[in-house]
């Protein structure tokens, strides 16, 4: 196979051998092209959270700051892409609990934790459908909050008490969260297939954005839905 004379060789190194060579060289060309690979999955993840996008950019800069500093921690136990999408989730809960901060609801965990052994996890099914389309636009309905611990569960794979250390609370109000925005999906999926309208779901209202950046946006939401929601990834 002949390389082309006009791609750059850095498209050639593997995420893991580019990450190496930026900590032996600390040339910072190396971390440039780990952003230009990362930087439009990083900005969709955030699209898919917070469904701003003014804040998208905001949290996205943050995010790769984080990974600047913190790249000398990647042990490569988990693929650098996934390790960079669980910075960026981690970033967009840390931004919405600065925007609003929410007391915790008393309840009975005992109860919630019975509920969730014996009820059957129904995203299984519908991640696994080829409706991608109406994933989408279900994540796009859901509160920032459930769309995190979605991702975090069918996305990222974190177990129960990896996400219950995210999000600083207990596992058994952990799958209570989880319990609730797994309902939630379904209810909101549901309406949307059978063409009703979608109860309590308030979307955020964004600015106006120029046509090339709705495109854009639509485009980058598209493909992180289809990547990370994958059967395999159940």
């Amino acid at each position: 196979m002949f390389q082309n004379k006009n791609q750059d060789p850095l498209e050639l190194l593997a995420d893991e051998a580019l990450v190496r060579v930026f900590l032996e060289t600390k040339d910072k060309k190396y971390f440039e092209a780990i952003y230009e690979r990362y930087e439009r999955k990083v900005y969709g993840r955030c699209m898919m959270i917070l469904k701003d996008t003014e804040e998208s950019q905001d949290v996205m800069q943050e995010v790769f700051v984080k990974i600047y500093f913190k790249l000398d921690t990647f042990r490569g136990d988990a693929k650098l892409g996934t390790w960079i999408h669980r910075i960026a989730t981690n970033a967009c809960l840390n931004w919405i609990s600065k925007k609003s901060r929410t007391s915790e609801v008393v309840i009975d965990e005992e109860v919630e934790d019975l509920i969730m052994k014996h009820t059957d996890d129904p995203l299984k099914q519908l991640l696994a459908s080829s409706k991608r389309d109406l994933i989408q636009q279900t994540l796009q309905h859901m509160d920032r909050r459930d769309t995190i611990i979605i991702l975090m569960k069918y996305s990222d794979g974190l177990r129960m008490d990896e996400m219950a250390e995210v999000f600083d609370i207990g596992e058994g109000a952990m799958k209570v969260r989880l319990f609730r925005a797994r309902k939630k999906f379904v209810e909101i999926f549901e309406a949307l297939d059978e063409g009703r309208p979608v109860q309590n779901s308030k979307p955020k209202k964004e600015k106006k954005n120029s046509n090339k950046e709705k495109n854009i946006k639509e485009e980058v939401l598209s493909n992180e839905t289809q990547m990370y929601l994958k059967p395999q990834y159940l």
